[in-house]
């Protein structure tokens, strides 16, 4: 049986105070938690703390004679009472903490045990990457998280990185915001200085409108852009394009090899459809461009020009959009009736010249219609 008690030196004890000052004595080894003081004079306490050799907490605050450097004795709890009684103290502190609610949480993998903004039991699902960053904190440090009013702690030990300070700041490691890089925000990236040749960063971006530089050839660009890098100076661009807002788009595509000093003409990737005062015009992507003027109206049909008549003179007709060149465009009139046939020259690539004619003289205008098939590249 080892020793019952211990009162080697002398103790200080003030009245009021919890703390126990020792002189020439060796507590932190052989006094617990749990041990009883017993001083010369006043009333008996109990060890609550052991800080040093020379210093006891109490659990109470010292009542009776006040004494410096006296006589002491303090009687030693037997290792299964101290043991019951700490277990018993365990016990009682799990019951009445926060912890008692975790144990009605169902098992959800890949979640996180903890509570909520309103001190609600919840789990969190966890990403693969947490997950791997919480087996490398301690098991203590998990305990002490999990006990925490809610998930704040949480996040400041998985040292988040800032967020960006701009949704097109590119430092690493920042974390995205709401339409970073055009991402999830109501309108995308905004084109420097409204120059197409200068969205060399990789996201969405949002149009220029009228006031668009280098958009594609047919004019304001109302719709999102698509940037895609490869390296700094490899980028490819992707964007749908209209005359004006709510008119029918059209995607284009074009590409630069050398940081936006030159470009490829931008292609329709798929077929542009259009209108204007002057027909309808098609555009494919290999290049075709077919081109209908309809219901064009003719002056009458009466030049004699050996046994059949023509019209005084051929007349002349805009494109509704340019082609390449002249040499590459083929060109049919259709009349509104069978005895009457026309014929057409190409003079540039952005008019026609036609002409009708007929076995018999026609006083009255009539009305025809031309297609106009080539290449717009």
């Amino acid at each position: 049986m080892g020793i019952t008690y211990y009162d080697t030196g002398a103790a200080t004890l003030s009245v009021g105070s919890k703390t126990m000052t020792g002189q020439g004595t060796l507590w932190a080894g052989w006094v617990k938690p749990g041990d009883q003081v017993m001083p010369e004079e006043g009333t008996n306490n109990v060890v609550d703390v052991v800080v040093s050799n020379t210093e006891i907490t109490l659990l109470k605050p010292y009542h009776g004679v006040a004494q410096a450097a006296r006589p002491y004795t303090i009687m030693r709890t037997p290792d299964v009472v101290f043991t019951e009684s700490l277990a018993r103290k365990v016990l009682q502190d799990i019951s009445s903490s926060p912890l008692v609610a975790l144990a009605g949480l169902p098992a959800v993998s890949r979640s996180l045990i903890g509570f909520g903004p309103t001190q609600v039991a919840e789990t969190v699902p966890l990403s693969d990457k947490v997950k791997a960053f919480l087996a490398t904190i301690p098991s203590d440090d998990v305990v002490s998280l999990l006990a925490a009013a809610n998930f704040a702690s949480i996040r400041n030990s998985l040292n988040v990185a800032p967020k960006q300070s701009a949704i097109d700041d590119a430092t690493a490691g920042a974390g995205l915001t709401v339409g970073a890089f055009g991402l999830g925000g109501v309108i995308g990236l905004s084109i420097p200085l409204n120059d197409y040749n200068k969205a060399l960063r990789s996201g969405i971006y949002a149009g220029s409108g009228a006031s668009a530089v280098n958009g594609p050839p047919n004019g304001a660009a109302y719709g999102p852009m698509l940037v895609m890098a490869r390296a700094s100076t490899v980028v490819t661009q992707m964007a749908g394009f209209g005359d004006t807002v709510g008119s029918a788009f059209t995607l284009y595509l074009r590409h630069t090899g050398d940081g936006g000093a030159t470009w490829t003409p931008w292609r329709p990737i798929v077929p542009e459809k259009g209108a204007n005062s002057s027909g309808f015009y098609s555009r494919f992507a290999d290049g075709t461009q077919i081109c209908w003027m309809q219901d064009l109206t003719f002056g009458p049909i009466t030049t004699a020009a050996g046994s059949i008549y023509s019209g005084a003179a051929e007349q002349t007709f805009s494109f509704p959009a340019a082609f390449a060149s002249a040499g590459q465009i083929d060109c049919l009139v259709m009349s509104d009736s069978t005895n009457i046939w026309g014929a057409c020259s190409v003079p540039s690539n952005t008019a026609v010249r036609a002409q009708l004619f007929c076995y018999a003289s026609i006083a009255s205008s009539r009305k025809a219609n031309i297609l106009a098939h080539g290449r717009w590249f």
